[in-house]
């Protein structure tokens, strides 16, 4: 014959089936939020990049400036080469 459970196995047994039942009520909840909130931004991104795309298709997007004409650099002071000295660069380094 089966012997009769004692009242504190009972208690931590069914302690024990709560615990687990709110855990996993809580990571349902918790996954199906999240879920939701990150599928909201996503479409919202995408919403406002199709939104930006169609704009720019319909030519009413930002303005592309045009190029600043370019110049010349200058180069540079120069310096007189002494006798016996090395002339030009060196690694950005004068001689």
């Amino acid at each position: 014959m089966r012997r009769p459970r004692s009242l504190r196995l009972q208690v931590v047994l069914i302690a024990s089936a709560l615990v687990a039942a709110v855990s996993v009520v809580v990571g349902v909840v918790a996954v199906l939020s999240l879920h939701d909130y990150l599928f909201g931004q996503v479409d919202a991104r995408l919403n406002g990049a199709a939104a930006r795309g169609a704009e720019i298709a319909d030519g009413r997007g930002p303005r592309i400036p045009a190029p600043m004409p370019t110049t010349a650099p200058s180069p540079g002071p120069t310096r007189r080469r002494t006798p016996g000295s090395l002339g030009g660069d060196l690694g950005g380094l004068q001689l």
